[in-house]
């Protein structure tokens, strides 16, 4: 792991930005007389990491160029997640050709550059949790919540004496320097949901800001929003869930639900800023209403098909129900989609818009009862002994200090349950210092009827 700015600055090397990969891009690199005698990094970007020859022609015309290629190194842009596990092979194997030439391959995460064998360790780190999940027979939220204490149970770290920041955010940071913050934990989650390609369980990571009960922001922050649809627990719905702050240092209890599965309807100190649809029909919805977030992502991770299977609905039914609404609404809509450029899209906006708040208001909280049973299952499956001892000892911890985390209103099963139990506390304390102040008050009569008795009795005297 190195810095950019390190590598240029030590190697006296120039950060040339190459997709084309025409030839004449090598010839102007080294017919350039400023570029003699200096080392050069370059960039690869290609349009398909899953096609090998793409990378043969990347060769192809470096060799053509030069024999020695030995002064160049590669490195590639690391994308908004991890690159598919094809991708990722073709990737090594083309850094072992790279290494036969006297080069190597990096990968790029904003200013560092990790080597493809510190990046290695964060995929089998990943792939071993995605397949000791799949070799149990668990149910879609057990799937979940296993995945979700795995990730959970690292324990915080974050390094501000680092040479780069960045680094303690990098995807790959955990594996080589232990250190882990909120970017790390909702990709981690992210990426080991979507490996286990269960069709009832979809998950992706979100960028949100912070805002508190006097809506004055906080700072940035990543979360994860999860679809989930479990016959056995009767769940179906959408949900955020915040592994960083139900991560934990404490050994007896290394995580809590505080923040796991809100409803994404009852969701207050997390916002974003809205989006209006690009031309490219590849844009994402950021979603507020009333104070609240609903996220869905068009050709992206949750797409209309997961909706439609997840929610039961014929999409393209309730499509043009709605546009037929719309028209009925608006006569003046028929004559605005002909005229203004792109109007489809804003009609589709407002489509999906309409169809993600009654998404966002059919997810319903998660029963404490479904929660726990399937906790303890997905302990049982992790061989933790005592599972429900170990399950319900979470959920306890959880309940005490959901009942002073959640001071902006979301809630989940066991804010709920907590507030329940803490209500009926206090109704006892209420009723037991009553039953004292009536004994009280009751002493005092007889010590007052006592003494009256005895200075009646003195007074006959």
């Amino acid at each position: 792991m190195l810095l950019i700015s390190d590598l240029i600055k030590n190697s006296e090397r120039y950060d040339i930005f190459i997709k084309s990969w025409k030839l004449d891009n090598f010839y102007f690199l080294y017919k350039n007389k400023k570029l003699k005698n200096k080392k050069i990094c370059v960039s690869l970007d290609l349009d398909n990491y899953d096609n090998f020859a793409d990378f043969f022609v990347v060769l192809r015309d470096m060799f053509r160029c030069k024999n020695d290629i030995s002064d160049i190194t590669f490195f590639v842009n690391l994308k908004d997640n991890l690159f598919s596990r094809s991708e990722f092979e073709n990737l090594k194997k083309f850094n072992k050709i790279l290494k036969t030439q006297n080069t190597k391959l990096y990968f790029k995460e904003y200013e560092v550059l990790w080597e493809v064998e510190e990046v290695e360790k964060t995929y089998q780190y990943l792939n071993n949790i995605i397949e000791e999940i799949s070799s149990k027979n668990l149910s879609s939220l057990e799937k979940f919540l296993y995945a979700y204490k795995k990730i959970a149970e690292n324990v915080y770290s974050d390094d501000k004496t680092l040479k780069s920041p960045i680094m303690t955010h990098s995807l790959f940071s955990l594996q080589n320097n232990g250190h882990i913050v909120c970017r790390n934990y909702s990709t981690m989650l992210n990426e080991i949901i979507n490996g286990l390609n269960d069709e009832n369980l979809h998950c992706f990571s979100c960028g949100v800001n912070i805002f508190d009960n006097k809506d004055k922001r906080l700072g940035a922050h990543s979360i994860n929003i999860v679809a989930i649809k479990d016959d056995k627990y009767s769940i179906n719905g959408m949900y955020v869930s915040d592994c960083t702050w139900d991560s934990s240092k404490e050994t007896d209890v290394p995580i809590t639900l505080n923040y796991c599965l809100i409803p994404i309807n009852d969701l207050k100190f997390y916002k974003n800023y809205s989006f209006t649809p690009s031309t490219n029909n590849s844009f994402q919805y950021f979603l507020e209403d009333d104070n609240s977030m609903c996220i869905y992502s068009y050709q992206n991770n949750v797409t209309l098909d997961v909706l439609k299977f997840q929610h039961v609905l014929d999409i393209d039914a309730k499509r043009e129900e709605y546009k037929n609404y719309l028209l009925g609404k608006e006569p003046n809509l028929k004559k605005y989609l002909q005229t203004i450029p792109f109007s489809q899209d804003i009609v589709e906006y407002r489509f999906v818009k309409n169809l993600c708040n009654k998404i966002k208001h059919n997810s319903t909280v998660v029963p404490y009862p479904a929660l726990l049973s399937a906790f303890t299952t997905s302990l049982i499956a992790q061989n933790v002994p005592n599972a429900r001892e170990y399950a319900e000892s979470v959920l306890n911890t959880s309940k005490i200090r959901s009942y002073h985390c959640f001071i902006y209103g979301a809630k989940n099963c066991v804010f709920n349950t907590a507030k329940k139990e803490f209500d009926r506390k206090n109704a006892i304390r209420q009723e037991m210092l009553e039953l004292k102040r009536k004994h009280i008050e009751v002493q005092n009569k007889k010590i007052k009827n006592k003494l009256q008795q005895q200075k009646e009795e003195n007074h006959t005297l």
